[in-house]
């Protein structure tokens, strides 16, 4: 029997889960209230995980041509520095978030 699931939302994270679901042979049905993309970003970058994913569906290069990579992010509060991240510590070939915008994903 062939299954059938009806996602939410044609953002990154349905449109995503819509070619993880045909990969396994499952039939996505997107519901998307707007007819074209978003204009606004309601997200600053995607995670390494995510960009896995993107790997496994041939698509990071094209995300990485529009995106920028972030490796380090250092952290201020009232101007006195209070930690960083180190992304390139992650085991994995993904290792730095991608400042892309979330109409640059769609």
């Amino acid at each position: 029997m062939k299954k059938s699931v009806i996602i939410i939302g044609a953002g990154p994270g349905g449109l995503t889960l819509a070619l993880t679901l045909a990969q396994f042979g499952i039939k996505p049905i997107i519901v998307e209230k707007t007819k074209k993309k978003s204009l606004f970003t309601k997200a600053l970058s995607m995670q390494p995980r995510t960009l896995e994913i993107m790997d496994s569906f041939s698509l990071l290069t094209h995300f990485l041509e529009k995106g920028n990579q972030i490796k380090k992010n250092n952290f201020h509060v009232n101007g006195s520095f209070v930690g960083a991240l180190d992304f390139e510590k992650l085991p994995s070939k993904c290792n730095y978030l991608l400042s892309i915008t979330q109409p640059e994903t769609e």
